[in-house]
């Protein structure tokens, strides 16, 4: 960043300053101007941030990019910035929006406010009193009601931009005189009926990017570009007006807009992009370019993908002065997702309502379900972990399964280039994910019951609490509980004993419940008590006699462990 690197009020002290990062170092602006030491330099990463600033004297504020460090008024009545009784201090590089004052200066010295943006002041963007020294210099003002109110004329005002201001500079006391010290500036509908050009103004209209964006940057055909005096940071010509213009403007163009991305076969993604229209982007002399970031399965910068062109377009891409690009000859793969866990199945009128887990680079999930089998019917649910599945019959027992599926992404990101022989590069893009070629399917989950019917319970009890092993466990979405349901849905309800007994069981488990609760050091000895059943449970319920053969030969085991220690403690005792 050229601001970064020429700091008016603080170069002779830049070799022994420190830089203060925020958000890296201190979690807002004014927490490291006030841990800041003389000399030191407060940067500030591009973000919204809300304060009211309070400089101190020999502390720089200093934003990495003009356009995305934007300062609001926590408290709108007073001043976004303060510089009160400072000495040797500079405000550069932030925008700095609405409010009812921008930056207020009293008794101060040595203060340069430069390369900032003050939009939409209600009142003053920049205030000074007359006991003050101050350089407001390569500023943007657009669409204050005053845009600097000075109260000496030893205040320069040098290359600004002024537009649609209700008022461009005028006099604190009414007598001095508000054209001196007045040079290099650009006007353009601002309302004053005497306005104080000063020396060497140009009137016309700025031609901003897209202001309502809070891009600033001129486009070609600015009427102010190089008129600023002095010379440019960003390319070493004649100084342009307004905020990125001068020695210490942000040379980074504007971030491009959010690429679009569309599947061109099953090798290739068709991008394009917004053009940036920065002059230094858009030149019909010498134009910029761009740059395409890529990357396979990855959507954290930096992109770094390989595969583009067969191999032989590795991230990024110099695809030049176009907003549009083919990347072609991919080999889009990826591995197949895990197995999720299917947590519930909860029926209700002609619906069963679905939930299970998340799965580790699954781009998406499909619902199996049925009355006779999970592959009656099969439907494709996208990248979320809920569902109510509708259209079902009341009364009917039916299966459900979910597969997680994966299909490779590509995230896809694009920069501008100016036309500098730096060639200055804007940050990322928002990054666009762009899917391609084949799906892959993973394991199918667990399988889980539900009869759909309406939701009044069967048997119809009031809402009595937790049942009991729900009680025992704590939760009604504990596996120990789902295994429980599942096996009551499988193999009791579907017949007429098995009902009965499910009846019967909510008749007296919920007095049952309620005791277990009011007594939480019996819940150890009421799971224990459940254990096997809940074994028996899982292996009745398990899918195929693989693993149902498994689950008796660990439980068996299990049995056999504590008949084992009973006895040895048995002997223990006779003893």
């Amino acid at each position: 960043m050229a601001c970064l690197l020429a700091t008016p009020a603080a170069l002779g002290n830049v070799a022994a300053a420190d830089d203060l990062v925020v958000p890296r170092d201190f979690s807002d602006i004014q927490q490291a101007i006030t841990r800041a030491r003389v000399g030191d330099r407060v940067i500030v990463e591009p973000g919204a941030y809300q304060d009211n600033l309070r400089m101190r004297s020999g502390v720089d504020v200093i934003g990495v990019e003009t356009a995305r460090v934007i300062l609001r008024a926590r408290n709108p009545a007073n001043a976004l910035v303060t510089f009160d009784t400072v000495t040797g201090s500079a405000l550069l590089g932030l925008t700095l929006d609405g409010g009812t004052l921008g930056v207020q200066v009293v008794g101060s010295n040595g203060v340069t406010i430069a390369n900032d943006v003050l939009d939409g002041v209600a009142g003053t963007a920049v205030l000074v009193d007359s006991f003050s020294t101050v350089v407001v210099r390569n500023v943007t003002f657009a669409n204050n009601a005053v845009a600097i109110e000075r109260g000496t004329a030893t205040a320069p005002v040098i290359g600004n931009i002024f537009f649609g201001n209700a008022r461009t500079i005028v006099a604190a006391d009414g007598a001095t005189d508000n054209r001196a010290n007045v040079t290099f500036n650009c006007y353009f509908r601002n309302a004053d009926a005497n306005p104080a050009f000063g020396v060497g103004f140009q009137l016309g209209d700025p031609l901003f990017v897209e202001p309502d964006a809070g891009d600033f940057h001129l486009r070609q055909g600015s009427a102010c570009i190089d008129i600023g005096g002095g010379t440019d940071a960003i390319d070493a010509s004649v100084a342009d007006a307004g905020a990125y213009g001068g020695a210490s403007a942000d040379a980074d163009p504007f971030p491009v807009g959010k690429p679009a991305a569309n599947a061109n076969g099953s090798a290739a993604i068709d991008v394009t992009w917004p053009a940036n229209l920065d002059y230094h982007v858009t030149s019909s002399v010498v134009p910029g370019s761009y740059r395409l970031y890529y990357a396979l399965n990855d959507a954290e910068p930096p992109l770094d993908g390989t595969d583009a062109g067969g191999g032989t377009q590795p991230s990024p891409i110099a695809v030049g002065n176009v907003t549009a690009f083919t990347l072609a000859n991919l080999t889009p793969t990826v591995a197949a997702p895990g197995v999720p866990q299917l947590l519930s199945a909860e029926p209700r009128q002609n619906a069963a309502v679905l939930s299970w887990t998340a799965v580790a680079g699954a781009t998406a999930y499909r619902v199996g379900y049925g009355a006779g089998s999970v592959d009656d019917n099969r439907i494709d649910v996208g990248a979320v972990t809920t569902l109510t599945l509708g259209g079902l019959v009341d009364g009917t027992l039916y299966r459900f399964a979910v597969t997680a599926r994966a299909q490779a992404q590509y995230s896809i990101a694009v920069t501008a280039l100016d036309n500098t022989p730096s060639r200055h590069e804007s940050a990322l893009s928002a990054l666009t994910l762009a899917p391609l070629g084949d799906v892959v399917a993973g394991a199918r989950s667990n399988e889980l019951t539900a009869i759909p019917g309406p939701t009044t319970p069967v048997p119809n009890l009031p809402d009595e609490g937790c049942f009991i092993a729900t009680s025992a466990f704590g939760s009604a979405r504990r596996a120990e509980v789902a295994i429980l349901r599942d096996f009551r849905d499988r193999f009791l309800l579907p017949t007429r004993p098995g009902r009965a007994l499910v009846a019967a069981y909510y008749r007296a488990s919920p007095a049952l419940s309620r005791k277990l609760d009011a007594r939480p050091a019996w819940k150890p000895w009421v799971r224990a008590a459940l254990a096997p059943a809940v074994g028996a449970a899982l292996v009745a319920v398990s899918s195929n006699a693989v693993e149902k053969a498994a689950l008796a030969g660990l439980l068996a085991a299990l049995a056999a462990v504590r008949v084992r220690r009973r006895r040895e403690r048995a002997r223990e005792e006779a003893r």
